[in-house]
């Protein structure tokens, strides 16, 4: 039993706990339920991550989604607040 003790403040040592971020469930239910008010006025592009340009990794949780509304442009973004 001790030693999965051990083990487990080893490694909370190495990887310190970080709560959960829940930009991907706010991106998808506006995705969802934006349509859903019924406006067919809306075009929205997929949700986009924030990617580096080259390499393609995750740079952080950061989304954004492009929205077409009546001819005009705007873009979401939805991030974690520092």
């Amino acid at each position: 039993m001790s030693d999965f003790k051990t083990m487990d403040e080893t490694i909370g040592n190495f990887f310190p706990k970080v709560g959960l971020v829940y930009c991907d469930k706010i991106a998808h239910l506006i995705k969802t339920l934006l349509p859903a008010v019924g406006d067919k006025n809306f075009k929205m592009s997929a949700v986009q991550n924030d990617l580096h340009p080259n390499q393609g990794y995750i740079l952080s949780t950061r989304k954004t989604i492009d929205v077409e509304y009546l001819g005009r442009k705007y873009i979401i973004t939805i991030a974690e607040a520092e």
